[in-house]
């Protein structure tokens, strides 16, 4: 097994169980070096914490909360599918056990879509927003029906040219 990324050793990991699910949360640096609100980040959708190591690396002087959502890394598989309003409410329990009350917050990707959740529902911890390359959760269709077509073939996978086609169909 590979040695772990250097900044995961320094993390604090344990587990939550949160209306039976349990979760694997990091919490790099601390607020005796951090003073101030910590950053809960939401991944993109399949990331572990481990995926982070990279981003966590490049963030000096902030606490950064994030966890593993249900079957990924050190998190168990959930009972069944779980709704971005019931992990919007996990994480706020998990904050909650944590013992933070605010906290600024941060989503790329999918999980930018769970922080406009988090935000929406929990808005009394949120002290900051912020997303990135994420969606308001509407379907992103292009504009003409050509394009659409071209998205959904197969051909974009199985025929190198078609690659063209299809960044053509949407790029113009």
């Amino acid at each position: 097994m590979p040695e772990p990324h250097r900044r995961l050793r320094q993390a604090q990991f344990s587990d939550h169980m949160v209306e039976g699910r349990c979760l694997r949360v990091a919490r790099f640096g601390s607020e005796a070096v951090a003073p101030g609100r910590p950053l809960l980040f939401f991944s993109g959708i399949g990331a572990n914490i481990e995926l982070l190591a990279p981003f966590l690396e490049s963030v000096k002087g902030r606490e950064v909360i994030t966890f593993d959502m249900p079957g990924l890394g050190g998190s168990a598989p959930g009972s069944g599918p779980y709704r971005l309003s019931a992990m919007a409410d996990i994480s706020a329990r998990i904050l909650k056990d944590l013992g933070v009350g605010k906290a600024d917050v941060m989503g790329v990707s999918w999980g930018g879509m769970l922080a406009q959740e988090f935000a929406y529902r929990h808005p009394q911890i949120v002290n900051r927003l912020v997303l990135a390359a994420t969606t308001a959760g509407f379907p992103l269709v292009p504009g003409s029906p050509s394009s659409l077509v071209k998205m959904v073939t197969s051909q974009r996978y199985a025929n190198p040219g078609a690659i063209d086609d299809y960044l053509h169909a949407l790029y113009g």
